[in-house]
């Protein structure tokens, strides 16, 4: 049985490859090499974070954004329980980087605007979850100095959270073209791994939460039943990577005051929170202890007196009266009676009896009953 010409071409077709594989396998079966690439668009970074300046203590975990200069590229966001270093890739360009502490979601108290551009990228305080019909019922007429935009001058207002701890470094980062003999694993490329070659930056995270005390003097002090306030004009918002507050103002809810007797019917009552601090608009801060010149800051009280019918509303313009301390990071307002018209608050009787002015009722008549014990 012969065969025909077509098939013995196509055996001899078929021994070729056969032949031309076992060569291929018997050069590879001594070594196996990767496929390299060269990284003339990559390279790898090395992040080395130091917690010193933050309030004494280091978080439990940081968030690193990098914003490039291309506005053709996104920026990247790493989460990591790493608080020391991070190690990682960034093709080559220009970028602003922005470390902070904790992740996004750990900030219950505010929100995270605009991360899609370094322009934009910001740290809100979110509002309550609830507004009331009229503030102006909680801390009296003219409650707020400035109104929203689009909304009329009726006591409609936001009210805000204070924020929580929050650390923050910026760094101006160019990251350069890989050389020729910078190269890496072609299968690691999507995984941004390079030990060959590596950028080293340094940030040091400081706080950008300011803890703010007011402290107010009262004259007639005994006869307070009831303090509640809030302050307008401070900073809503902190622009992350340009490392400074906004010009947004707030107004923020003030509840939580001490009182302090420091003469007969006479003495302070007292709060402190926590806020992103003055507004960017101000003038640059002032050293430590200068006062700080009037940036629209106003106080406003509500004083229920121990009637509790009695109620005093009082607005103070406390710019004038904020004292700077950076080592601290602290503002201070403390209006005594030296530079402001204090409260001169009027005698009023204690509601039901209460207080001072109580009545002792007598023991009333009834029969004996022996106890054993």
């Amino acid at each position: 049985m012969t065969m025909s010409k077509k098939h013995i071409n196509r055996m001899n077709r078929l021994r070729h490859v056969a032949l031309l594989l076992i060569s291929m396998l018997a050069l590879t079966s001594c070594e196996r090499r990767d496929l390299w690439v060269y990284g003339d668009h990559f390279h790898s970074l090395r992040i080395l974070v130091d917690w010193r300046t933050y309030l004494e203590r280091e978080p439990l975990g940081m968030t690193a954004y990098f914003f490039p200069a291309d506005s053709t590229l996104e920026p990247k966001r790493y989460i990591t329980p790493g608080i020391h270093q991070w190690s990682g890739y960034l093709p080559a360009g220009a970028y602003t980087g922005v470390i902070f502490d904790y992740s996004q979601s750990e900030y219950t108290h505010q929100e995270f605007v605009g991360m899609e551009k370094a322009s934009s990228a910001e740290v809100r305080l979110r509002p309550l979850p609830y507004q009331p019909d009229s503030l102006t019922e909680l801390y009296g007429t003219a409650c707020y100095y400035r109104p929203l935009p689009s909304v009329e001058p009726t006591g409609l207002y936001t009210v805000m959270y204070e924020p929580q701890d929050m650390a923050l470094d910026t760094l101006r980062m160019q990251v350069y073209n890989g050389k020729y003999d910078d190269y890496i694993p072609y299968e690691e490329r999507e995984s941004f791994q390079s030990t060959l070659v590596e950028q080293v930056f340094k940030a040091e995270p400081e706080p950008i939460v300011w803890k703010m005390r007011i402290r107010l003097f009262i004259t007639g002090i005994y006869y307070l039943g009831e303090a509640k306030g809030s302050i307008a004009g401070l900073a809503n918002g902190h622009y992350l990577a340009r490392n400074e507050n906004n010009d947004v103002p707030c107004l923020m809810a003030l509840d939580n005051w001490d009182i302090q007797v420091t003469g007969d019917n006479v003495g302070y009552i007292s709060t402190s929170f926590n806020t992103f601090g003055l507004r960017s608009d101000a003038k640059t801060r002032a050293e430590q202890t200068t006062d700080y010149p009037a940036q629209g800051l106003r106080l406003n009280l509500r004083l229920l007196l121990r009637d509790k019918k009695t109620v005093l509303n009082y607005h103070f313009d406390i710019g004038n009266n904020v004292v700077i301390s950076d080592d601290q990071l602290s503002l201070r307002a403390d209006l005594n009676s030296a530079y402001t018209d204090h409260p001169v608050l009027p005698y009023v009787e204690a509601l039901d009896g209460t207080g001072f002015g109580g009545v002792v009722v007598p023991w009333q008549d009834g029969k004996h009953v022996s106890v054993e014990f």
